[in-house]
């Protein structure tokens, strides 16, 4: 998920990665800044954040990105000697470096370990991205908490050997790219944390999507459709109570920041408006798939809420964007391609050419939602959507899903 911050001397966009355990529990999200291969500039050379956006995240702007969660921040050997880094609250934060540096000619070890010490003692810890069999050994390099490892670069059989090696001096190893649930079960006996899609990614049955997967989709239908009225909407909602509960418990959240408890559907419905509850309605269908994750529930909220805020800026409907960006995410809630999910849902043709072919504005904002969830500028921008309204409305659709989130827990 990608973010971005402004200020006189940077503009930059911000990739967030959630950070899971053997459990699948999300513990932390990862903060790197996005790629910008479009400019010519190496990887290396921009993966640690500049000293005044690091200052930025330190003085509450780290809150917005990942919550209540922990931090895992790429900085430099020289923003950790500068001392700044204790202005980021003690406790939460994982600062990562490149292990390269442990490669290169000349480097001091003895005054890095004297430095990670430091860092530690502070109530902070230590962490290595880029780790390959030849940047690290466990024998050989200052101690740290964390290392990364890119499995698709290293290798499975490679990085698992890492992996055990920082292990035996107990260093948790994380796996990078690890998107299939296969790929976990594979890694899961000797990496303690991961990221990836995996959690993302299920697979249907043979037969295709199950019965009450269906059923859900049923009821997509019926809240996704533009036409219909109060009072048919009041019964489509009523007729399941489960479903009315939780309509509820979102309507009194944070999702539309009202003052007082509302009481009923039909208050909800004239209070907070026919296409709102609607919208809340589907994330509540979308709750009950079984078997999901929670943070893809999240990542949901925080596409739909990007596009909605994207598109009030341009002028256009904001609650269709919002459902645009929600079910866009159908695939990854039924384990089938976007095209089937779209197909089955029975979404009319602007919201299928927009979530399936990102056609049209409203395509346009689907477009720039993902991209900024993987942290692909040249996915996310475009001509008519710029860097700076992407950042400012990712970074209010984060804290907006989080509040989401956090205060309709049934």
């Amino acid at each position: 998920m990608m973010s971005q911050y402004n200020d006189v001397r940077t503009t930059m966009l911000i990739s967030r990665r959630a950070v899971l355990d053997s459990e699948t529990k999300v513990c932390g999200y990862e903060l790197l800044p996005a790629d910008r291969r479009d400019l010519g500039v190496p990887d290396r050379a921009h993966s640690s954040f500049p000293f005044d956006l690091l200052r930025r995240f330190a003085n509450g702007s780290l809150d917005e990105i990942v919550g209540s969660r922990s931090a895992h921040v790429r900085v430099t050997e020289d923003f950790l000697r500068s001392g700044p880094y204790q202005e980021f609250p003690r406790g939460r934060v994982c600062f990562v470096l490149d292990a390269v540096m442990f490669s290169s000619p000349g480097t001091d070890r003895r005054a890095l370990e004297d430095l990670f010490q430091t860092v530690r003692r502070d109530g902070y810890r230590i962490g290595l991205y880029g780790v390959t069999s030849d940047s690290y050994a466990a024998n050989n390099v200052p101690k740290v908490d964390v290392i990364t490892i890119d499995t698709d670069a290293l290798g499975a059989e490679a990085a698992v050997t890492c992996a055990d090696e920082a292990g035996r001096v107990g260093t948790h190893a994380c796996a990078q790219k690890v998107e299939t649930a296969t790929q976990f079960s594979g890694l899961r006996d000797h990496f303690a944390l991961f990221e990836g899609g995996f959690y993302q990614r299920r697979s249907s049955s043979e037969g295709g999507v199950s019965t009450g997967r269906l059923a859900t989709l049923q009821l997509l239908a019926e809240c996704a459709n533009p036409d219909a009225s109060l009072e048919a909407f009041e019964s489509i909602i009523g007729r399941d109570p489960s479903l009315t509960l939780r309509v509820m418990q979102l309507a009194n959240s944070g999702f539309a920041s009202l003052s007082r408890r509302l009481n009923s559907v039909r208050e909800a419905l004239i209070t907070v408006g026919v296409t709102n509850i609607r919208n809340l309605a589907m994330i509540a269908s979308l709750n009950r798939i079984e078997d999901q994750h929670p943070e893809l529930l999240l990542d949901a909220l925080v596409r739909a809420k990007a596009c909605e805020l994207l598109a009030r800026g341009e002028g256009l409907a904001p609650s269709t964007a919002f459902t645009a960006g929600l079910l866009s995410t159908l695939d990854l809630f039924l384990g089938v391609s976007v095209d089937e999910a779209t197909e089955k849902a029975g979404l009319n043709d602007e919201l299928r050419s927009a979530i399936v072919d990102h056609e049209g504005r409203l395509g346009t904002f689907v477009a720039g939602a993902i991209g900024m969830e993987h942290g692909d500028v040249d996915r996310a921008t475009s001509d008519a959507i710029g860097e700076v309204a992407l950042g400012e409305a990712y970074v209010s659709a984060l804290r907006w899903a989080g509040e989401v989130a956090a205060n309709s827990t049934p």
